[in-house]
C-alpha cells in the first residue's frame, strides 16, 4: 500500500530511494523513523530491500500499537492493532548495524542457500526480548535464517542443507 507523499510530511522522501538492506539504507530508514516518531522505539517489523513494515508503540497506550509502511518515507496511514502486555519496546539505535551487515553478507554461504532471490530482516520477540533474523531463500523455496540479539550475538541458525 503506497500512500500519497506530502511535502508537508517531514519524514517523506522520494519513494523507493535506495536498498534498505545496506548500511546507507538502514541509516536512512532509522533517521526517517526517528524524525517521524520522535524516538527509535519499536516493537517489531520486517525490512526488505525496497520497503519495510514496522510496529510502533503508541505513547500513553500500552494496549495498542500501529503498523507503518515505509517506502522511502512514512507517507501512508498506519494500521491500528493490539499489543501484548509482555511485548517489550526496543530502540533502533540498539541494533548492531555492523553485525547485521556481516550477517546479510555471509548468510547465503553460512545457511547453504545458493542463488538467493529473496533476502529480508525480521525483527520479532523471542524469549522476552527483540531479536533480528536474516532470512534468505532461493527460487526453489529453500530457506535459511540467522537469528541474533540486537547486539549481534547469534541465537540460532537454521541452514537449508
Amino acid at each position: 500500500p503506497v500512500g500519497a507523499y506530502s511535502s508537508a510530511d517531514p519524514a517523506a522522501v522520494t519513494p523507493g530511494s535506495g536498498n534498505l538492506l545496506t548500511r546507507e539504507g538502514l541509516t536512512s530508514f532509522r533517521d526517517g523513523f526517528v524524525k517521524k516518531f520522535g524516538s527509535g522505539h519499536f516493537l517489531g517489523g520486517t525490512i526488505y530491500s525496497a520497503s519495510a513494515t514496522v510496529k510502533v508503540p503508541i505513547k500513553g497506550d500500552d494496549r495498542h500499537s500501529q503498523t507503518w509502511y515505509y517506502n522511502g518515507g512514512f507517507g501512508s496511514e498506519p494500521t491500528n492493532g493490539g499489543r501484548n502486555e509482555d511485548e517489550s519496546v526496543a530502540d533502533l539505535s540498539s541494533v548492531n548495524v555492523n553485525a547485521l551487515m556481516d550477517a546479510l553478507k555471509r548468510a547465503p554461504d553460512e545457511l547453504g542457500v545458493n542463488n538467493v532471490v529473496l533476502t529480508f530482516v525480521l525483527f520479532e520477540r523471542r524469549n522476552r526480548g527483540l531479536c533480528m533474523s536474516v532470512y534468505v531463500s532461493d527460487a526453489r523455496g529453500h530457506i535459511g535464517y540467522w537469528t541474533m540479539k540486537l547486539d549481534g550475538t547469534t541465537v540460532t541458525k537454521f541452514a537449508y542443507n
